[in-house]
């Protein structure tokens, strides 16, 4: 059984996914499963069909679904995925393992640098702010040691990302009604829930040319989705209290004009109450069976980096 399988998304760039499947497929692992997921649009221009597993839906490409699809064929202990525009450097895997050596680390976020700015820190991985929104880590920092060694993010972006599979397997598909962009912090929240934690590791580092789209998905709004959230991963779901957040991020609208948007989208995440409330409860359960069997269970949320 190979030890990585490399989920590699083909979205809506033909360069960008060329020059990140190529330096996946240089850099790969011995005996790691590189996964291609794609919506049929993909026609395998370069005949790797000997090389890479395809991971095909007939649904229009959309990054969760594709992450899904990739899930659904990975036979590797840990799931890499790496999106469009990253590229991964020789020995990646090795300090990634090192992380993995202990059972209670969940996934691997690793540094994301642009060699237009080497001595800057594109971002270090997500976490969970006010009102469940997701926000990037160490945006921009320097990446000098006395940094690195203060950056403690919840999760790995989607932008490149290591996972354990066996908690994948106890999370479950994703669901795609979430925004895109949401992702990865919801499989962080979901890691942290059974008990898992992520290691931010700065001896991976992966490279991007230019830090503009993830800088520009990070201003997505995706209110419905934190809404959604706060049920899915928080007790403290009352009207009351979604009022409160509607309220501050009004207030902040005015310096952040997506914030509107991102507001009035928390009122549309009722309906999908019934849906949450199920994924809640199966949480719960896991977390059950796990203090059944005498594994500990962490409680609080780490604050942000």
């Amino acid at each position: 059984m190979p030890k990585f399988s490399i989920i590699v998304p083909y979205l809506d760039d033909a360069q960008l996914f060329d020059d990140t499947l190529a330096s996946v497929l240089r850099y790969r692992p011995e005996n790691a499963q590189v996964i291609v997921a794609h919506d049929g649009l993909y026609d395998d221009p370069h005949q790797l069909l000997h090389e890479v597993d395809f991971a095909v839906t007939a649904r229009r490409a959309q990054l969760i679904r594709l992450f899904n699809i990739g899930v659904k064929i990975a036979h590797g202990d840990f799931v890499a995925l790496i999106r469009p525009g990253i590229e991964l450097d020789e020995g990646w895997e090795f300090p990634v393992l090192d992380c993995f050596e202990s059972e209670r680390v969940g996934s691997v976020s690793p540094v994301i640098t642009s060699p237009l700015k080497p001595s800057r820190i594109v971002t270090a991985g997500v976490n969970k702010e006010f009102g469940y929104c997701r926000q990037l880590v160490a945006i921009n920092s320097p990446a000098s040691p006395r940094r690195l060694k203060q950056i403690g993010p919840l999760g790995p972006t989607s932008w490149a990302a290591f996972y354990r599979k066996s908690v994948l397997d106890q999370v479950g598909s994703c669901d795609e009604i979430l925004d895109p962009v949401y992702l990865d912090l919801e499989l962080a929240l979901a890691f942290h829930t059974l008990g898992y934690r992520c290691q931010f590791e700065p001896e991976c580092q992966v490279s991007i040319d230019r830090s503009t789209p993830i800088l520009r998905e990070a201003l997505t709004a995706h209110g419905r989705s934190a809404e959604r959230a706060v049920r899915r991963h928080s007790k403290d779901n009352s009207f009351g209290r979604t009022l409160m957040t509607v309220t501050a991020e009004l207030i902040r609208s005015p310096l952040r004009p997506w914030y509107l948007q991102h507001a009035l989208q928390r009122f549309g995440a009722g309906r999908l109450a019934e849906i949450d409330q199920h994924f809640a409860d199966k949480m719960a359960q896991k977390n059950r069976q796990r203090n059944w069997e005498g594994e500990p269970i962490h409680q609080t949320l780490r604050r942000a980096a």
